[in-house]
């Protein structure tokens, strides 16, 4: 049996970003909610080792409930998600990914506060 590994990076969306990388990642999908796996960004379907994959933006709906309590909500960062699951190792997954998909993963992280290419 391969051994198989997760991954898991999570980073803030600037504000002014939200929007457009909303947008850019809907053009990531045949349909919505199913990926295409060629697209022009991180074409998934490329990388053999790969059995899934997500960006997501992560947006805590619940922070306003602590206002039931009369306690003034917390204003926490919209966050992009990228995760996935791999046979192998993690680690040389992410660098074959950047090394294949480097632009798309650049045009997507640039939507995130502190993102360098380097």
């Amino acid at each position: 049996m391969t051994p198989q590994a997760a991954f898991f990076v999570l980073a803030p969306i600037r504000p002014d970003a939200v929007d457009e990388l909303q947008a850019m990642l809907e053009t990531m999908n045949s349909a919505p909610g199913h990926a295409n796996p060629h697209n022009s960004q991180v074409p998934f379907g490329e990388f053999e080792r790969l059995h899934f994959a997500r960006f997501c933006i992560v947006h805590d709906q619940t922070v306003g409930d602590v206002a039931a309590y009369g306690l003034t909500p917390p204003a926490y960062p919209l966050y992009l998600a990228f995760l996935g699951d791999v046979d192998g190792n993690a680690e040389t997954f992410l660098q074959e990914l950047a090394s294949r998909a480097a632009g798309g993963l650049a045009k997507i992280f640039a939507h995130c506060e502190e993102f360098e290419i380097g």
